[in-house]
């Protein structure tokens, strides 16, 4: 019991640690244009530790971030979907997104959107192991200091 209590003390105050780093709302989330957008997620991937960069652009190949996990050596691809509306990701996204795997070398592929996917876009996803962060794991994220890890599971 002693054991369990230390460690999730240790999480508690690691993920206090996290939001006091970087903390942004939903709504701040809504305001920004799409590479600030970009940037936010960037930010994100570096709180929670790995090495990240917005590649994100012109020729992107379904990029905006890479980031790399010096725990498990896994490079996770990144597409960012802003929207001002809270309009839901498509089942296109994720064709775009798979095709790319290989030319970025990741091991994860993920679409973090401050809006919703589509019930097709879910399905075809869970099958390819493509992690989504919708409008709420975004929030948990950004807000209440939860690791990437904990939110983009696959299905």
């Amino acid at each position: 019991m002693w054991v369990w209590w230390a460690q999730e003390r240790k999480r508690r105050a690691l993920r206090a640690r996290r939001v006091a780093a970087l903390r942004v709302t939903p709504e701040q989330f809504d305001t920004l244009s799409p590479a600030a957008f970009e940037d936010a997620v960037r930010d994100l991937f570096a709180r929670d530790g790995f090495t990240a960069r917005r590649v994100g652009g012109r020729n992107d190949q379904a990029a905006d971030v890479l980031a790399d996990d010096p725990a498990t050596g896994r490079r996770w691809m990144v597409q960012c979907k802003h929207t001002r509306t809270g309009a839901r990701v498509g089942v296109r996204v994720l064709y775009e997104v798979n095709g790319t795997r290989e030319a970025h070398r990741a091991h994860e592929m993920v679409v973090v959107t401050n809006g919703g996917f589509t019930a097709d876009a879910r399905a075809w996803a869970t099958p390819r192991r493509i992690r989504l962060v919708d409008r709420e794991a975004l929030r948990l994220w950004a807000t209440a200091g939860r690791h990437i890890t904990e939110l983009a599971v696959v299905q």
